[in-house]
């Protein structure tokens, strides 16, 4: 058993909610958007692409939340996050920005979140982004500071940018990952289950 406080730390997009991105590209038909941390894992590449192609296509800020309101959670996401919460802490680390966020997080019953926060331009589109963490490998070093506070960290995540956070965690597990992704990191097992998952993270804490 573990005798530490337990914070469990997720990743949103695709293990929570849809892929925002990949949902906006397929309202506008941009084949570029449908691009995530799954196919570019340089996070600062894939979000100068796709500021470009937003306004190649005149599409704004505006634009972007009409169709990220109409986002549901993907199915049993929340009936999982809601008993997690029941018996530890529970986190939402994400590379999303709270501009996407926050309009949708009533969803969610409004958990706990840290992400980053985009630049809207006068003219309304989005110009620029701000990531939470200035000193770079945000969720990575996140999860190290719930370590050092005292706290057994479990994460889960479903791509590359999630997995410097996974070498950092106590135990870390793939929820939704690309057969690419994981067979690239097999020391993480992977789940497609939220039933399932819930089980192993019990079985861990209290076995």
């Amino acid at each position: 058993m573990i005798n530490k406080p337990v914070v469990i730390i997720s990743d949103l997009e695709g293990v929570i909610f849809p892929e925002f991105w990949i949902e906006v590209a397929t309202i506008t038909g941009i084949e570029k958007l449908k691009l995530t941390t799954r196919d570019i894992s340089d996070y600062e590449q894939l979000m100068k692409m796709r500021i470009t192609t937003l306004r190649e296509n005149n599409i704004k800020y505006i634009d972007l939340i009409e169709i990220i309101k109409k986002i549901e959670p993907l199915e049993g996401a929340k009936e999982f996050i809601n008993k997690i919460r029941e018996k530890f802490q529970f986190i939402i680390l994400s590379d999303t920005f709270y501009e996407f966020f926050m309009p949708i997080a009533y969803k969610l019953d409004y958990p706990t979140i840290f992400c980053n926060s985009l630049i809207i331009g006068e003219d309304g589109f989005i110009v620029d982004y701000v990531m939470r963490d200035q000193k770079g490998n945000g969720k990575q070093r996140a999860v190290r500071n719930l370590k050092d506070m005292g706290f057994y960290v479990i994460s889960i995540g479903d791509s590359y940018n999630d997995t410097l956070m996974f070498k950092e965690a106590d135990m870390a597990f793939f929820f939704n990952g690309s057969e690419k992704v994981m067979k690239e990191f097999p020391q993480y097992e992977g789940f497609y289950d939220y039933n399932k998952l819930y089980e192993k993270i019990v079985e861990i804490i209290e076995k």
